[in-house]
Order: C-alpha cells, then structure tokens, then sequence
C-alpha cells in the first residue's frame, strides 16, 4: 500500500513532513510558562493548584474529594513506574518461547492469515480494538523520554541508555518482522464531519480548539509537528487549565460524536 492511501482526509501541507522531536505540553509547559510570566511563575502556579485541591478536598466537593483524587492519581500508577522499554512496555519477549526453544518448525501461513491471527490474540489479551498498517518513519518521534529512537539495520530491537533502536526490517505497525496483511484506510467521513461540527470548539473552556472550516497548515507551538494540515490546538491554553482545575480535563473527547457508540447509526 502506498503512503498516498492515507492522505484520502487531509491533505499534507507544502512544508516537508518530517520526524517529530516529542516534544509535548507536559514537558514545555514549564518553561514556556516563565518565558510568559516571569521567572518562578511555574513553581508558584504549583502551589496554588495544590493549595486549591487540598481546600476541595477538605469541602468535599463534588468531582474532588479524597476518593477521587487518590483514584485519579492511581490511574497514572502504571505511566509512572514503568518506563518505556522496560517491564510491561519491554521491547523483548518477556515469557514466549521461540519456536525453535520449543524444538518446533516456525509456524508458516499467509499475510492474510498472519494478519489476523495477529489481531485475534490481541482481542483475545484485552485490546479494544487492532489494526495494522506499514510503517511510516515520519510517524515516528525522534526522542522519547529522553532517549534518541533511530532505525538501524539490526536482527532485534533494542534499549540501550542512549537510544531505542528499531530494526530496519520491521516494516508494519503493529511492529513485527512478519509478513502481515495491511488494512486498508477507512473513509467514514471525520474530516467531513469536523468541518461542520465544532462541538469540540465550543465545548471548550479555554477556547485552545480551532473554530476554522477547514484545517491549516500554521502550527500552534512547538508541541505540534508541522508537514500537514490539521486543526492544530493551543496545547499551552489546555494544560494551563488543568493547572488551574488541578486535574485533567477531557470535556473536548466527552463531546466529540466519535466518542459515542451510537454514532455510526447517527
């Protein structure tokens, strides 16, 4: 399948599409932050956030009494102990036997068969949903906590204290080195949909979503990876909100359409 079969939405912008440095708001914000306030503004927006949730806490108010916060910070448990490439998140196979340990012949069918066998055990294991495509290093970021991730022509992928290597052979996503089918691109009318609907835009307390008919090309901040067009968002406006809440938000997914079951009806 050519690259050209998933720009059927969108179309790419006349600036070169490139890899992404990862740079995201929870990383930024911080600094960009002082350039906008001063220095130490940051820290001082902490503690008056933490002094907000503490008097929530203390009231009970709805949304933020100690039942939810303690169960909101446990569903960040798992982001904040396990790093990528390591215990869960291992780019090696942590349990499974090889065929050849098992003294067997490697299981042979077709990318079709593959494909499917692929997404059968990742439904089986818990997955909402599972699609394959093939790789695109565009897509890819060039860092991830830290570390360089390069593609090198190697046997097996690996994390060393410098890098996260992917092997030049792995050409799907999900990656795996054998042959799978690839699913084709999926017209369902979004682009359509979200020319017409902005019911993210207005839901939104900051008013970081674009109200625009149709996407651009102009970026909102480092955050955003330029080479497409898209309805960019101001990322800095979102999570200044969440400073001053004191938790995420979401309200822009709880009313997007595409997040409802029924939508497809609709």
């Amino acid at each position: 399948m050519k690259n050209d079969d998933y720009k059927d939405v969108l179309e790419t912008s006349e600036v070169e599409e490139k890899r992404f440095t990862g740079a995201h708001m929870f990383a930024l914000y911080a600094s960009l932050k002082e350039q906008e306030s001063g220095e130490g503004s940051f820290l001082e927006e902490e503690e008056r956030k933490n002094a907000r949730i503490s008097e929530r806490i203390r009231s009970n108010m709805p949304g933020f009494s100690l039942k939810d916060r303690q169960l909101s910070q446990a569903a960040w448990t798992l982001f904040k102990i396990t790093n990528t490439g390591e215990g869960l998140l291992s780019w090696d196979r942590i349990s499974v036997p090889t065929p050849s340990e098992l003294g067997v012949d490697p299981y042979c069918a077709s990318p079709e068969e593959m494909a499917q066998t692929v997404k059968s055990a990742a439904l089986f294991l818990g997955a909402g949903d599972v699609g394959i495509s093939r790789m695109n290093k565009s897509y890819v970021n060039l860092q991830e906590r830290g570390k360089l991730v390069i593609f090198e022509d190697t046997e097996k992928p690996a994390v060393t204290e410098e890098k996260f290597v992917i092997p030049e052979k792995m050409k799907r996503v999900v990656s795996l080195v054998i042959p799978m089918s690839c699913d084709k691109p999926v017209k369902f009318g979004v682009a359509e949909t979200c020319r017409s609907c902005l019911a993210c835009a207005k839901a939104c307390p900051t008013r970081a979503l674009s109200f625009e008919d149709e996407p651009g090309e102009s970026v909102k901040g480092p955050w955003n990876n330029p080479g497409h067009k898209a309805w960019f968002e101001d990322s800095f406006k979102c999570f200044q909100y969440w400073q001053t809440v004191g938790n995420g938000c979401g309200i822009c997914l709880a009313v997007c359409p595409y997040t409802k079951t029924h939508w497809m009806k609709s």
